[in-house]
């Protein structure tokens, strides 16, 4: 069973406001501030590590992904400060493929750009191209 400090240090607070000690009171009022304070860190802390669980590094260009989110995610902002910032769509940057982080503005270059389609003339109905 699972401790409850906030339900004990209630009961220890009932007991004190019989006797009538401020001085206590006080103390305990501050105690209990402080044990939120640290349960609130904990279940900060629980969160942040259940999310780098379910961070994963896949594929030949190092890219992190979460479980179910086909989107990745930028490696030097999950590695230098734990943000998981999504990278845009791949575009073509001056002779590559790749992305670039919005964020911290590093590139990743993931080949080189498709060929260039033949523009067709003509009759398409559809103006140029």
């Amino acid at each position: 069973m699972p401790v409850d400090p906030i339900g004990t240090l209630k009961n220890i607070s009932e007991l004190v406001k019989k006797y009538n000690d401020l001085e206590l009171m006080k103390q305990i009022v501050d105690l209990q501030t402080e044990v939120f304070e640290l349960q609130q860190e904990n279940l900060a802390l629980k969160e942040e590590r259940a999310e780098r669980l379910e961070m994963q590094m896949r594929g030949p260009l190092g890219y992190y992904f979460k479980a179910g989110d086909e989107v990745p995610f930028c490696p030097k902002c999950w590695e230098g400060g734990g943000k998981a910032v999504h990278l845009p769509a791949s575009e073509d940057y001056f002779g590559f493929r790749g992305r670039v982080c919005r964020i911290c503005n590093q590139d990743y270059r993931e080949g080189p750009p498709p060929p260039a389609r033949p523009r067709q003339l003509g009759g398409s109905g559809r103006g140029w191209g």
